[in-house]
């Protein structure tokens, strides 16, 4: 942890305007930011579930909980306001970050492919449990404005690219089940069209769509579009 915030804080000071940095400065600063706010929800969450395992031992002894029990104590939990910060950064990273990807020649890197995979990690975090609060109100409004700086994207390759993080987006935090089998199917569809335009991302592309499709409905979907090269996963 302490080495990801030191290589961000270098990142951050050697592109502190993220709309200003080269392509490759604004995803890797991306990069940074989401391994270093991942690290810090899972800490939180873990640190959580272990609070939450000794309390139910001292009110509940070794009995085990049914689900609609384990729902109710996780439906209690909520992150530390003091991560928010870092995720606002990294809401205000993306959007510019697929700006200057897509402002430039980048059909051949798998930079889209990485930004768009980064959105989905940070999502599937906020499926289950969110801040609570003053921080609740000020992360949905971050979350709106991320929405509306995606939309705002221009361009073919820009356009699409910002419709398809929004996609990831929602779909990273809808609880499972069958609601989500329409946004993912449109969400195929835009992936598959981003894959035609920015041939460099299809490896990392299709690994998103498979793993979105394993966290929705447990398994791969028939209909989702299969990897183009079909190997060992990382």
């Amino acid at each position: 942890r302490a080495t990801v915030a030191r290589v961000l804080g270098q990142l951050s000071a050697r592109h502190p305007e993220p709309d200003l940095a080269p392509a490759a400065g604004a995803v890797l600063l991306d990069r940074a930011q989401t391994l270093h706010v991942t690290l810090l929800l899972k800490i939180d969450w873990a640190r959580q579930v272990v609070a939450m395992v000794e309390e139910i031992k001292k009110e509940e002894g070794d009995v085990a909980l049914g689900f609609g029990q384990q729902a109710a104590r996780i439906d209690r939990m909520a992150y530390d306001p003091a991560s928010f910060l870092h995720v606002a950064r990294w809401a205000k990273t993306v959007p510019a970050a697929l700006r200057r990807v897509t402002s430039v020649d980048s059909s051949g890197e798998p930079w889209a492919g990485q930004i768009l995979a980064d959105v989905q990690r940070i999502a599937a975090h906020f499926a289950l449990i969110g801040y609570r609060g003053a921080t609740r109100k000020q992360f949905e409004e971050r979350v709106t404005a991320f929405d509306r700086e995606l939309a705002a994207l221009d361009g073919p390759f820009g356009a699409l690219a910002g419709k398809a993080a929004r996609g990831v987006w929602l779909l990273g935090r809808r609880v499972p089940g069958k609601s989500a089998e329409g946004p993912f199917r449109e969400l195929c569809g835009d992936l598959e069209q981003l894959r035609a335009s920015c041939p460099g991302s299809s490896k990392e592309l299709a690994r998103l769509e498979e793993r979105l499709s394993r966290d929705l409905f447990g398994q791969p979907r028939r209909d989702a579009s299969p990897d183009p090269e079909p190997g060992p996963r990382r």
